[in-house]
């Protein structure tokens, strides 16, 4: 990872970032991470990042209703060998409840967060 800042070699000071540098998917990522995330969905973003969950695992963890900020001592298989890894987890969890393996229709946190957005923007009727 050093040296990844482009002009950045011995005794010279690194190139600044320049909005030419950054392609359009970067762009599109940025604002994803810029947007305003709901206080509610922040702890499932943090979650979905550290414990590399998919967002199917997000979701079945979701309608369960597990605490995101308790993961950390679900996911302790390596201290406590007789603990299931937290993916499977959430899985068996899940199957045991809905009696599927997984949610039929699977949506992001971003999709969430959209849908939320334009609840909140339609016009009361």
């Amino acid at each position: 990872m050093h040296g990844e800042c482009s002009g950045a070699g011995r005794g010279q000071a690194p190139r600044p970032i320049l909005a030419s540098d950054i392609s359009y998917f970067d762009f599109d990522i940025i604002s994803i991470y810029m947007a305003k995330i709901p206080s509610k969905l922040q702890p499932w973003f943090d979650a979905r990042h550290r414990f590399r969950l998919s967002d199917a695992e997000v979701q079945m963890a979701r309608e369960l209703g597990l605490n995101p900020k308790k993961f950390g001592s679900l996911a302790t298989e390596k201290q406590q060998a007789w603990k299931l890894p937290l993916r499977e987890f959430i899985a068996e969890c899940y199957f045991k409840r809905f009696k599927r393996e997984r949610p039929e229709h699977v949506r992001t946190l971003e999709q969430v967060i959209d849908a939320e957005d334009d609840v909140r923007r339609k016009p009361p009727n």
